[in-house]
């Protein structure tokens, strides 16, 4: 993987300058220089931990938070400002065995361990469903967090807009949905009941869906830890809608 970099920095202080002259947000990683601006609000561990480091070199701290590989690959999507001088332009982000351990294209061409190739512009869970691989092609691919950049967009998991539609769920419509019909349950039984025993039982069921939460995401979302999951191509596909995705695309 070659990078093409057309500018070249002395040290961590002209990136600096040049990133406040050129109103820019940079990190250096590997002796590359990165324009991270338009990840920085996807990034999981929020923008903070970006912003702090802007114009320095991140190699260290990267290290340290125990990224993953498929976060490392990230940078083989994000804009090439230059190089630090002196750096290898070979060892930018890649390494040899990013060049053959043979991967799909995965996040706008960077490589992972599955070797599924799918078409991230349209519906994928179609493609799943009609995908005939085995159960640990499956597992790797759930297993390596995946962010979808240049541009940084959000995952299409139907081509149909309604379904696709149905998929997102903003923070504010659970309140706006769940709080009146709480109160409405509450007002339901009246006075039949005391205040203090509506209360316990609020609580007691707040305690009882967190339990079978739990249960169901550690021993039935987690099947395939378990050696319970049964080895089919369809089982995957509703097994990636349920819980997978949420592995897959964090």
């Amino acid at each position: 993987f070659k990078i093409g970099m057309s500018r070249t920095f002395e040290n961590e202080e002209q990136v600096a300058s040049f990133m406040k002259k050129e109103n820019r947000k940079l990190v250096i990683y590997q002796g590359v220089v990165y324009e991270v601006g338009e990840y920085m609000d996807d990034h999981p561990g929020g923008n903070d931990l970006i912003e702090d480091e802007l114009g320095t070199n991140i190699d260290e701290k990267f290290e340290e938070a125990e990224h993953t590989k498929a976060a490392k690959k990230i940078f083989k999507d994000l804009e090439v400002v230059g190089k630090m001088k002196n750096h290898d332009d070979t060892s930018a982000g890649s390494s040899d065995e990013d060049q053959e351990e043979g991967g799909a294209a995965h996040m706008d061409g960077a490589k992972l361990g599955c070797t599924r190739d799918f078409d991230y512009s349209t519906g994928l869970w179609e493609q799943i469903w009609k995908c005939d691989w085995s159960f640990e092609e499956y597992y790797v691919y759930i297993n390596e967090p995946k962010v979808l950049v240049n541009p940084v967009r959000n995952l299409t998991l139907f081509k149909h807009p309604f379904r696709e539609i149905l998929t997102m769920t903003p923070w504010w419509l659970i309140p706006v949905v769940w709080t009146p019909a709480v109160i409405a349950m509450f007002m339901s039984v009246g006075n039949s009941i005391s205040f203090d025993f509506k209360i316990t039982l609020f609580v007691f069921g707040l305690i009882m869906w967190s339990l079978t939460e739990y249960l169901l995401h550690r021993f039935l979302f987690h099947c395939e830890d378990l050696g319970l999951f049964p080895r089919h191509s369809k089982v995957y596909a509703v097994h990636f809608l349920v819980h997978g995705i949420h592995h897959a695309f964090p």
